[in-house]
């Protein structure tokens, strides 16, 4: 089951996010716009900071299924896939 992740600036107060990433297990993906998710370079850094392990896990929020369409509307506004 995937487990979804914003990226947003701390120092701004988490305000916009910045990203969008699923992760189930190992894999990882990042939200592109129009429904696509693609394997992102630096996957495994994005698997360290959601874990705690890295240095910008202060970043990540988890996001719930029921919040993502908010969340991808406010990263791609002009987004009207159904995804």
């Amino acid at each position: 089951m995937w487990s979804y992740y914003k990226v947003t600036d701390p120092m701004s107060g988490g305000g916009k996010p910045l990203a969008l990433f699923r992760v189930e297990g190992v894999i990882v993906e990042r939200y592109e716009g129009l429904g696509r998710w693609v394997e992102p370079s630096g996957a495994g850094r994005v698997l360290m900071d959601v874990s705690g392990m890295g240095e910008g896990w202060s970043g990540y929020v988890e996001v719930k299924p029921e919040k993502l369409d908010m969340v991808k509307l406010q990263l791609y506004p002009d987004d009207l896939s159904d995804d």
